[in-house]
């Protein structure tokens, strides 16, 4: 194996797990998003040139299977469903947003909170949460403004207060 080929095997082995969850949040074909990792690597190791001048290999390898699974599902499908992304949501997050209920309170609570929100505003969150991005990265990987990805944080975490804020607790066991 060539140095790119192990590297890109080391990134591979770092990434692959959530690559894989990431991409089950776009598209839940689970056979199209292993082919569109699979494919992410290929170009990887076809276009090394591109790869090595990334400024930010994470945001670039995210990005990059971001495109590919919605290539491939306009291929498959022809329509991709974002309004479906169901985002996993990180325990500080959790913590800041509902406090410290039993675990399966909080589940529900961040569900029901969770879809009141815009899928880029999940996507935002999830980026921003679960992938430790910035808001530089994240205004490069979903190629938008630094600013609007800001607002669009800034306004999921305002819509979720509001909404966490007008509930008690017992109308989120009922």
């Amino acid at each position: 194996m060539d140095d790119i080929g192990t590297f890109l095997n080391g990134i591979f082995q770092e990434y692959a797990s959530r690559l894989f969850s990431y991409g089950m949040q776009i598209c839940p074909d689970k056979m199209l998003v292993e082919d569109a990792i699979q494919e992410t690597f290929l170009d990887m190791y076809r276009h090394e040139d591109a790869f090595s001048k990334a400024k930010d290999k994470r945001c670039y390898i995210f990005s990059s299977l971001r495109y590919k699974i919605l290539s491939m599902t306009e291929e498959r499908y022809s329509n991709i469903n974002l309004e479906g992304m169901n985002i996993p949501i990180e325990d500080e997050l959790e913590n800041m947003i509902i406090g410290k209920e039993n675990e399966s309170l909080r589940k529900l609570m961040v569900n029901e909170l969770f879809s009141e929100l815009s899928p880029h505003q999940r996507e935002v969150l999830y980026l921003r949460f679960s992938e430790k991005m910035s808001f530089k990265e994240i205004s490069e990987f979903l190629s938008i403004e630094r600013q609007s990805a800001q607002n669009l944080f800034g306004r999921a975490i305002a819509k979720l207060r509001k909404v966490c804020l007008g509930k008690t607790i017992d109308e989120y066991q009922r």
